[in-house]
């Protein structure tokens, strides 16, 4: 379906909140754009500066037209919110990070309009932690065969609950 890749490769490379929201809002067009041609219910998998994209987007999810019921946050920057309930969406929230994942790296500030503030993971913050124990680096986490991708293969189509795919935390 094509890829929203990190914002800071566009052109205002200063500003990624507001490269963000145009990812945000290309995405929006696209659930739209389905609307009419599909009845089934969605689940959003968003890959690191992605979930920042998914976060832009996710009040106005309801207004596509299509059912998002879940949004799946892989490696993660930060959402641009303190907490799930300030995303505005009835979609259940999920977050998972890899041991390994350099994401980790990313101090969880916003300063000046710079960074993405609170760590998604962070049990505060509201998420539900998936176990992604095998998953290796920042992009290990859809590798075929690992546990990680069966997991959120689970959620992608429904079927992962509490016992099956979350992490202790």
């Amino acid at each position: 379906m094509g890829r929203l890749r990190h914002p800071g490769r566009y052109r205002d490379e200063r500003r990624p909140e507001r490269a963000c929201r145009g990812r945000a809002d290309r995405l929006l067009a696209l659930l739209s754009g389905l609307a009419p041609y599909v009845d089934a219910r969605f689940s959003l998998l968003c890959h690191s500066y992605g979930s920042v994209v998914c976060a832009h987007a996710a009040p106005l999810l309801a207004q596509t037209g299509v059912q998002v019921s879940d949004i799946v946050n892989l490696a993660s920057p930060g959402l641009d919110v303190s907490t799930v309930g300030e995303l505005g969406t009835s979609a259940r929230v999920w977050v998972a990070q890899a041991a390994s994942d350099r994401i980790g790296w990313v101090p969880n500030v916003r300063v000046f309009g710079v960074g993405h503030g609170r760590d998604p993971l962070d049990p505060a913050f509201g998420a539900r932690a998936v176990d992604v124990d095998d998953a290796q680096g920042h992009d290990g986490y859809l590798v075929a065969g690992t546990s990680s991708v069966r997991r959120l293969t689970a959620i992608a189509v429904g079927t992962g609950d509490a016992h099956s795919v979350l992490a202790a935390r």
